[in-house]
């Protein structure tokens, strides 16, 4: 009798995880065409917070702290522009700099170290290390930037969380 409320109770949370997991792949699927659709109101690349909301197609868990990324501006020439930026996810912070060229964008981690001791799945921090590192090009829609690699492949989705200012 206890096994079967047991089994019950498991069956039941596994549906309201997979039904919560579809509600957010349905919210992040609405947030990109909105903002596709709205790529006229831009948010600037620089300066703004950028949270994490897919990482390789997949949304990703926010386990209480947001991973994210701020590009400060640092020195433009040409429509070109290179600076340092300061980035957290789950289990670290880090910073490093970045080069930017029309739709270009490269990040060069310099600096981890851990935000704080916590028991958090270190394998959507390493994947966000990736992809930061595997970053070619970017492009924004909106409030929505999107992260590629050389192919041209998402790598990251994120939204802007603040805009203090900048015009790339």
């Amino acid at each position: 009798m206890v096994q079967r409320r047991q089994e019950k109770r498991s069956h039941c949370l596994l549906v309201v995880a997979i039904i919560a997991l579809v509600s957010v792949t349905s919210i992040v699927a609405q947030t990109v065409q909105s903002s596709k659709d709205n790529s006229d109101n831009r948010i600037p690349l620089l300066n703004t917070q950028w949270n994490l909301v897919t990482l390789y197609e997949k949304p990703v868990v926010s386990y209480g702290r947001v991973s994210h990324f701020t590009l400060e501006k640092s020195k433009e020439v040409a429509g070109a522009a290179t600076g340092n930026f300061v980035a957290e996810d789950t289990v670290n912070g880090f910073t490093g700099m970045y080069e930017i060229s029309d739709q270009s964008l490269r990040m060069h981690i310099s600096t981890m170290g851990a935000v704080a001791e916590r028991v958090r799945p270190k394998e959507q921090s390493k994947s966000f290390v990736d992809a930061l590192r595997a970053t070619s090009h970017f492009q924004i829609y909106g409030s929505t930037l999107e992260l590629l690699d050389q192919n041209g492949e998402v790598l990251a989705r994120l939204i802007a969380a603040n805009s203090r200012h900048g015009t790339i």
